[in-house]
């Protein structure tokens, strides 16, 4: 069961420096129920920015704080054996998909990993993410894989399917599984379903939400970034938290 999202949001996080305050303890019960997980969207979805009146002391305060309020790596018993793991379970199970290559391989395991820390405060394999042209991805992903490849243990096999091509990949081996938890198999399992009828442009388009657009090419991807709500707030939520900022005696930009 999901817990409460809005303990858990860092108070600064990086928005090309925006500084994202806690409004939602000033708010009615029935405003905070609507606004779970969506503090952050008025400054990053809505393109409003609240700042103080010296904003490069704002900016340097956020640069400074960013990495003791956000999580890039989580070490997790058996490291990068995790992945390694995991991309072969997937492997193994995905063969029934119709459209399965690196792309649709690589948001399985990013959905289980952000999907599993925003559930529990623990990802699957706890390895780092960074933006890319086509969505989040592992910094490790492609040595990884050719390790993998280079072992024997993951082959992987060309297809077209109309004018677009896709390297499939084929485990070769079972997967490990002593390494995760009963847990961790259904956060990869439920990412499994979720992709399984998609094509790996869909697959691709539907990770690019709040979490990867809020970030600059080559960024990493903060796991508290699975807290963002790529719906929209209510407008009469919007003006509500509009309100509170100016309280504050903070401006729009």
């Amino acid at each position: 069961m999901a817990s409460t999202c809005i303990p858990r949001i860092p108070q600064m996080v990086q928005t090309k420096t925006v500084q994202v305050f806690e409004f939602a303890s000033e708010m009615g019960e029935s405003e905070k129920k609507g606004a779970e997980c969506n503090c952050a969207l008025l400054f990053c979805q809505e393109t409003l920015c609240f700042c103080g009146e010296d904003d490069s002391r704002q900016d340097r305060q956020v640069t400074e704080n960013l990495d003791v309020n956000v999580t890039y790596r989580v070490n997790l018993s058996g490291g990068q054996q995790r992945l390694k793991e995991a991309i072969l379970y997937a492997a193994e199970r995905g063969q029934g998909m119709v459209h399965f290559g690196r792309t649709k391989l690589h948001k399985i395991i990013w959905r289980a990993d952000f999907r599993s820390f925003y559930e529990r405060h623990q990802p699957v394999t706890g390895r780092m993410y960074q933006k890319l042209e086509w969505g989040p991805a592992l910094v490790e992903m492609v040595p990884v894989m050719q390790e993998l490849r280079r072992s024997g243990c993951l082959q992987e096999e060309r297809r077209v399917h109309g004018d677009k091509e896709e390297f499939r990949p084929i485990a070769t081996v079972k997967a490990m599984l002593r390494l995760f938890s009963p847990e961790d198999i259904e956060f990869l399992d439920e990412s499994l379903r979720h992709y399984w009828d998609m094509t790996g442009t869909e697959t691709s388009d539907d990770s690019h939400g709040i979490a990867w657009k809020t970030r600059n090419l080559g960024d990493p991807i903060p796991y508290e970034a699975s807290y963002f709500n790529d719906d929209s707030l209510p407008q009469k939520t919007l003006n509500r938290l509009a309100e509170i900022a100016k309280s504050h005696g903070l401006r729009s930009i």
